[in-house]
């Protein structure tokens, strides 16, 4: 059952979509390769002992059942270091967007998502820092930009974008903005030589494992319209909560009560 429209992310420009990964699409179980639904050449993969574990019951938010893949905060990370097309470089503005569920109290960083240089440097991240949302953009050392939301706690819509030179960074929780508290040019990461990691940190090794359930994941090779943002929110309110009443989109958003 679900209580999902006719729009899908499929729907947006295919010139858009760097990669969108559906925990509807794997089987329950051990998680050894996630792939893209589009472009369906991007696989994330991982060992035997870094395996994130994927259910049809583990996305808890609704009265029936689904999917969703499992972190467990300590080991599990999904890689990929090829991409046809390579995910946003250099200057290139880019989204990142993510229905997940944080499972963890305890403080410090927490990465849904991060991708960037091989070396670990020149990162763009989701992530959750002492339990509030970060979007960052990382250089190995130094947090070069950061937003900061609210508290990200439970189960929550969220999104970054990093706009073109300046990469003036911004982001949504819940269909709700909030500003960068910095700005800074990000240092070149060379297309070609990029890692994403889904479940963790870009660093050499892998870091601030993420501590619960992923749902889908959306990278963008451009920035979103307030509309096109509004359409992605609104399509995770309806597939992650079964009722308007339940979702967590603020009562002015235009899919709070229906799904588009």
């Amino acid at each position: 059952m679900s209580a999902l429209g006719f729009w899908s992310p499929y729907l947006l420009e295919p010139s858009l979509v760097a990669g969108w990964w559906s925990a509807d699409d794997l089987a329950p179980g051990p998680v050894a390769t996630w792939t893209s639904r589009y472009p369906s050449s991007l696989a994330t993969t991982a060992t035997s002992t870094a395996q994130p574990t994927a259910a049809v019951d583990s996305w808890t938010n609704t009265n029936y059942p689904i999917s969703g893949v499992t972190f467990d905060g300590v080991a599990n990370a999904m890689v990929a270091t090829s991409f046809i097309p390579p995910l946003p470089a250099t200057t290139t503005p880019s989204e990142m967007w993510a229905l997940a569920r944080n499972d963890s109290a305890s403080p410090g960083v927490k990465q849904i998502m991060a991708y960037g240089a091989v070396s670990g440097n020149d990162q763009r991240q989701i992530a959750t820092n002492d339990g509030a949302q970060h979007i960052r953009v990382y250089n190995g050392t130094t947090v070069l930009a950061a937003s900061s939301s609210p508290a990200f706690a439970g189960a929550h819509i969220v999104g970054g974008y990093w706009s073109t030179a300046a990469l003036l960074e911004g982001g949504r929780i819940d269909g709700a903005d909030f500003l960068p508290n910095a700005t800074a040019v990000i240092a070149t990461p060379v297309a070609g030589t990029l890692r994403l990691r889904i479940g963790a940190g870009n660093g050499t090794s892998a870091a601030a494992f993420w501590a619960g359930v992923i749902r889908h994941i959306i990278i963008t090779t451009g920035v979103l319209s307030a509309a096109q943002r509004q359409l992605i929110e609104g399509y995770f309110a309806w597939d992650g909560w079964d009722s308007a009443a339940a979702n967590p989109l603020p009562n002015n958003h235009p899919w709070k009560n229906t799904a588009p």
